[in-house]
C-alpha cells in the first residue's frame, strides 16, 4: 500500500528521483529483491542498463528505511477493531445492547489482550505487521490481522467460558477489564468478528444509504435479513445493526420488524427473534436523549434544537410503525424516555423569569394571542 505522500508524488510534480523512491515504496518486498536480482545478473552477464547503479542504491536504501521503520513501535489495535467500526458509539446505554460497543470499552480490551490475554503472541503480531505495513505489503498485513483475530476470538472464548464456571474467576477477569461492560463488549466484539463473512455479504447488497425504508428497499431488506434469522439467529441482531447504520431515521428498523412479523401489534413482535428491531429502535432514541444531556451540561445548546427535532420526529416515527397503545417493556421505556427529555428541559427553564415560563407553556384554544414581550425584557435576558 503507497502511503498518501507517496502517492502524491507518484501523480506528478517530483524530481525522478523523488518518484522512483515512491515507486519502490509501494512495492512489495519480493519485487523488490527479485528487481535487484534482475539488475545483478544483467551486470554479471555483461548487460549494461542505464540507471542500474542508482536503481540498486535506491532499494537498498528504501529497504533500510524501511527496516529502521518497521523497528518502531506499531500500533496494531486499529486493525484488530476496523472491522467494528460501525458498530461503535460513544452514548452509554441503559443496558448493554447487542451490535453496540461503547468506543470507551476499545482501550481496555486491547491493554487486557496484550497484557493478560495474549501478550507473547501480540507482539509478535504487532512486530510483523508494523514490518509488513512499513514495505507496503497489504497482502501479508491482511494475512496477518486475519490470523490474529482468528487466535484472539479462540482465547477469548476459553477464556470467558472457564471464568463463567467459577464466579471468583468471573469477578477477577471484570476485574482485569475494568468494568462489567467492557466485558460485555469484548462478547460482542469476539461474536461481530466471527459474523464477519454474513456481515460482508449482507453489506454488498444494501444500498451505502437508505433514505427511507420502503417499498422495494424494504422488501429487499426483508430478503437479505429473512435468510440470517432462519439460518443463524445470532447474528440476526447484528445485521440489523448493519441495517440501522444506512438508515437515514433508524428508528425504521421497526418497520422492518412489523413487515416480516405481518403486525404492527408489539406483543407478537415481541415473541419473535425480530423484537431485537424493537430494542434498536428504543436505543437509539435513548442515544438522542444523551447526546441532549451532554449539549446542555456543556452549554452548547445551539445543538439542543436539532436535537430536539431529532427525538421529536424519532418518537413520532416510532408511534406510527407500531401500535403502542397497550402497556409493554417497550412502551413503558419509550414513556420513560419522553419524561427524562422533560426533565431535562424542565431543569433549563426552571431558573427562567416567571413571564417567560408561562410564554414557553403549552397554550391552549383561549392562548391564540399571547402578550409580547418589551424589547428591553428580552435584552435583560440575553445578559
Amino acid at each position: 500500500m503507497v502511503a498518501n505522500s507517496e502517492t502524491q508524488i507518484l501523480a506528478g510534480g517530483a524530481t525522478p528521483a523523488e518518484r522512483l523512491r515512491a515507486f519502490l515504496i509501494s512495492l512489495p518486498p519480493t519485487t523488490k529483491s527479485y528487481l535487484m536480482a534482475e539488475l545483478k545478473r544483467s551486470r554479471l552477464n555483461g548487460e549494461e542498463i542505464a540507471g542500474a547503479d542508482f536503481i540498486m542504491s535506491m532499494i537498498t536504501a528504501v529497504d533500510e528505511e524501511q527496516a529502521t521503520r518497521a523497528d518502531e513501535p506499531f500500533d496494531a489495535s486499529p486493525l484488530f477493531f476496523n472491522a467494528i467500526e460501525p458498530f461503535l458509539i460513544n452514548e452509554r446505554l441503559e443496558q448493554k445492547l447487542a451490535g453496540r460497543i461503547l468506543r470507551s470499552s476499545l482501550d481496555p480490551i486491547w491493554t487486557w489482550i496484550t497484557r493478560d490475554l495474549l501478550s507473547d503472541v501480540s507482539s509478535d503480531f504487532e512486530r510483523a505487521v508494523g514490518r509488513a505495513s512499513a514495505s507496503g505489503d497489504q497482502e501479508r498485513v491482511d494475512t496477518l490481522v486475519s490470523g490474529f483475530i482468528a487466535s484472539v476470538c479462540a482465547a477469548c472464548e476459553a477464556r470467558i467460558t472457564h471464568a463463567r464456571d467459577d464466579s471468583a474467576r468471573y469477578l477477577k477477569l471484570i476485574g482485569e477489564l475494568g468494568h462489567e461492560r467492557v466485558l460485555e463488549d469484548l462478547i460482542d466484539i469476539i461474536a461481530l468478528h466471527r459474523a464477519q463473512e454474513a456481515l460482508r455479504t449482507l453489506g454488498s447488497k444494501l444500498p451505502a444509504r437508505i433514505r427511507n425504508l420502503q417499498e422495494e428497499g424494504l422488501q429487499n431488506a426483508v430478503n437479505l435479513l429473512t435468510p440470517i434469522q432462519t439460518k443463524n439467529t445470532a447474528v440476526l441482531p447484528y445485521a440489523i445493526a448493519s441495517l440501522a447504520a444506512r438508515l437515514s431515521q433508524p428508528y425504521q428498523v421497526a418497520r422492518l420488524a412489523a413487515s416480516v412479523v405481518e403486525t404492527d401489534e408489539i406483543g407478537r413482535i415481541a415473541s419473535t427473534p425480530w423484537r431485537y428491531c424493537l430494542d434498536f429502535a428504543l436505543s437509539d432514541i435513548e442515544r438522542i436523549v444523551i447526546r441532549l444531556s451532554v449539549v446542555l451540561k456543556e452549554t452548547r445548546r445551539d445543538r439542543a434544537e436539532g436535537i430536539l427535532k431529532e427525538f421529536h420526529d424519532a418518537a413520532r416515527g416510532l408511534r406510527t410503525e407500531l401500535d403502542l397503545a397497550s402497556d409493554n417493556a417497550w412502551t413503558r421505556r419509550l414513556s420513560k424516555l419522553r419524561a427524562d427529555l422533560s426533565r431535562l428541559l424542565s431543569m433549563e427553564i426552571e431558573p427562567l423569569p416567571g413571564r417567560v415560563r408561562r410564554m414557553l407553556r403549552p397554550r391552549g384554544r383561549d392562548d391564540a394571542n399571547p402578550s409580547r414581550m418589551d424589547p428591553s425584557e428580552i435584552e435583560d435576558l440575553e445578559h
